[in-house]
Formats: C-alpha cells, sequence, structure tokens
C-alpha cells in the first residue's frame, strides 16, 4: 500500500467480506452512538429533589392531614442554609406547621448525595368541604428553586 492510499486494509476471510460485515459492523456502531446520547441527554436532566409523601390520603373534613417533604441533594458539593416549606394553596381552609416544633425551616448544612424527611401537619380550619386540596413543597438549594406539588383528598 502506497503512502496516498487512504483507508484501513483489514484481510478479511473470504467467509466475511466487507459486504456483509459492513452493515453489521455500521449497525453496532449506530447503537453504540444512540447509547452514548441518549445516557447524555438522561443525565443532564435533573430529577426534581423534592417529594410529597402523605400518612394517610384522603383523609376525612375534620382529620389532619401528616405530609412529609423528602428533599435530597443531587449535587457534588454540600449545600449551606437550604431552605424547605410546605403550603396548601387553600389557606383558608388549612394550617400547616412542622412536626418538629424546633425546626425554622433552614437546614444548615445539607451534605453532597444525603437526604432529610420533614413532617409536617395539615390541620383544616374548622371543618373543610370535601373535594380536592393543592399542597406545594418548595426547596432552595445553592440558589437553586425546586417545587413539587401534590393533591390531597377530603372525603365526608
Amino acid at each position: 500500500m502506497g503512502i496516498y492510499d487512504s483507508g484501513i486494509d483489514i484481510n478479511l476471510p473470504k467467509e466475511l467480506n466487507g459486504d456483509k460485515v459492513k452493515p453489521i459492523l455500521l449497525a453496532v456502531a449506530a447503537l453504540i452512538v444512540v447509547f452514548l446520547v441518549g445516557h447524555f441527554i438522561l443525565k443532564g436532566f435533573d430529577s426534581n429533589p423534592v417529594s410529597i409523601e402523605f400518612a394517610k390520603n384522603p383523609i376525612k373534613t375534620g382529620e389532619t392531614a401528616e405530609v412529609t417533604v423528602v428533599i435530597q441533594n443531587n449535587t457534588e458539593t454540600d449545600a449551606q442554609n437550604a431552605t424547605v416549606s410546605l403550603q396548601i394553596k387553600e389557606t383558608s381552609e388549612f394550617s400547616v406547621f412542622p412536626k418538629n416544633e424546633g425546626f425554622n425551616g433552614t437546614i444548615n448544612v445539607l451534605s453532597q448525595n444525603t437526604s432529610r424527611r420533614i413532617g409536617y401537619f395539615a390541620n383544616p380550619v374548622g371543618n373543610v368541604l370535601p373535594g380536592t386540596y393543592t399542597i406545594v413543597a418548595k426547596f432552595t438549594i445553592n440558589g437553586k428553586i425546586f417545587e413539587k406539588s401534590e393533591k390531597l383528598f377530603v372525603e365526608d
């Protein structure tokens, strides 16, 4: 082969001539590229580090709802002064307060790749009407604000 010839010359046996192998190699290369692109695209999407869990859903009209907010520090650094809050959009219907009376809404240090579970009570103001109420958890970590909402169902 001369110095000006391009390409790689692979001496394949006659059973594996280039016409049969090229489509297979191209398909394998295409699958690898699709896998790598998909991997990097999915890795680029940050999953929401906030979730809401109910001890019981639905609740009765005069019953207190126990709600747990789970937050996660999915970043590669420790977070300082991360804030967490839980609200009900229908503020005249429920009052919300943390189970731990000492919790003021701020977590001083949240190490990387760790989580916290904060419990709240949602007390109905009087006997609330049956229906659907929206609970919203907000979490601020390293200057980014994340929000998650869930429905609380109230029955007779």
